[in-house]
């Protein structure tokens, strides 16, 4: 219950800053001017920015969404090196031999999905 109420107040931190985001550029002002007038510190605003420019970009990114696959037809690794299991149940066998960039761009998918 925890986790799932900081997921959701995660998720609301997020949405806030995409409307702050979108309403300044809709603005007739600078960044500077517009975050002076709400009260926002202009650093905080542009690492806002940044930051789900970023995400953006990864959930756009080929392989950086998912798709359900049927367990039953694939084969399943019997002994997994590490098997991580996600916040929403997901289980990840990670045998040997994954290249790192591989299990980056999965891990950087999964984050952004929190």
């Amino acid at each position: 219950m925890k986790q799932s109420r900081r997921a959701g107040a995660r998720e609301a931190r997020r949405e806030r800053w995409r409307r702050v985001i979108a309403a300044a550029e809709a603005s007739e002002e600078t960044i500077r001017e517009y975050c002076r007038k709400q009260g926002i510190h202009p650093s905080h605003f542009y690492y806002w920015r940044r930051r789900l420019a970023e995400e953006s970009e990864i959930a756009a990114s080929p392989g950086g969404s998912f798709v359900l696959v049927d367990a039953a037809a694939q084969p399943m690794a019997e002994h997994a090196e590490l098997e991580l299991v996600v916040e929403r149940g997901w289980r990840l066998r990670i045998g040997t031999g994954v290249e790192e960039s591989v299990l980056r761009r999965v891990l950087s998918a999964l984050a952004a999905q929190s």
